[in-house]
């Protein structure tokens, strides 16, 4: 197997409609990388037409025969990847596309702070509207949330600041592999959401920084294969998920954040109550397990 400085892993589930063009994107970079497309078991057939697609260019496919989440899904292509021997690893949604200085000026950015192991570029909503999804991170610990900088703001050149930030984010997320081998492998206990946040953290307890970059630019789909924000799959993970990252680096925030959350929940459930229609009921249901599994340790993949 032949050396690639960078390798893309563009992690798929159910996600044939749009990975060509993430594909596509990343293959006309300035800067080459090696692709390596990792299929969730989608059943969609998204492997097949990744191979017959790309056959023949710097494409290769793994499929990992069940659905490992985001995490697990990702860290097998980095084990995959690994045989490669890149510097640096770009995690990469296959609902996004990205410029084509996107991947260099990362990598120039990464060379140049030798204490930086993460960084990810701005990203806006997809549809060709200069509106900002992710221009850096903040964390209110007392809610548990790692807020996105400029989120929903038409881009004027006020986020264009380089440097460090709270977090990387997952839809698109370059990594120094020698930082990474440090510091191991995203925790598959979360299974989807908060694996980038809970890694960023282990990455600057480690000594190392996670840093934007403005002038790199990736636009993304967002929530394409989970159907959107607001449903019970999101709703579940994404409570038992904050529990789970707030209760490892909450410390003296933790107790505010609980009340916070809890509260919070309260008052969704009664908005929910008053219109019960079939999905605010698996609204509340999704809710009630996300604090139930966090309280009994039950981590990773569930149904409900």
């Amino acid at each position: 197997m032949h050396s690639a400085r960078v390798v893309t892993i563009v992690l798929g589930y159910k996600s044939r409609e749009y990975v060509s063009a993430c594909i596509e994107s990343v293959l006309a970079s300035r800067m080459p990388s090696r692709v390596l497309f990792v299929d969730n078991d989608s059943g969609d057939g998204s492997d097949g037409y990744v191979r017959e697609q790309f056959a023949g260019r710097d494409v290769d496919v793994l499929q990992t025969g069940s659905n490992l989440g985001y995490a697990g899904g990702n860290n097998a292509g980095i084990r995959e990847a690994m045989k490669w021997a890149p510097e640096f690893v770009f995690i990469l949604n296959p609902d996004t596309t990205i410029d084509e200085g996107c991947i260099g000026q990362m990598v120039d950015v990464l060379e140049k702070q030798p204490t930086a192991a993460l960084a990810s570029p701005k990203i806006f909503y997809a549809g060709g509207e200069q509106k900002i999804w992710y221009a850096g991170s903040a964390m209110d610990w007392e809610r548990g949330v790692p807020g996105h900088i400029g989120h929903h703001q038409i881009d004027d050149g006020a986020y264009d600041t380089l440097g460090p930030t709270f977090r990387a984010n997952g839809a698109a997320m370059m990594v120094r592999a020698t930082a990474m081998a440090q510091v191991g492998p995203m925790d598959d206990q979360y299974f989807l959401y908060y694996e980038e946040v809970d890694w960023s953290e282990r990455f600057k307890q480690a000594g190392y920084e996670v840093w934007f970059v403005p002038h790199a630019v990736c636009h993304h789909a967002v929530s394409s294969s989970t159907g959107g924000d607001d449903r019970p799959l999101c709703r579940y993970y994404m409570t038992r998920n904050n529990l789970l990252f707030m209760s490892r680096f909450g410390g003296a925030h933790e107790p505010a954040f609980r009340r916070y959350l809890r509260n919070d929940a309260l008052r969704r459930m009664k908005g929910w109550l008053r219109h019960p229609s079939g999905d605010n009921l698996r609204m509340i249901r999704a809710t009630i397990k996300a604090f139930a599994d966090f309280g009994l340790k039950r981590f990773g993949p569930r149904r409900f």
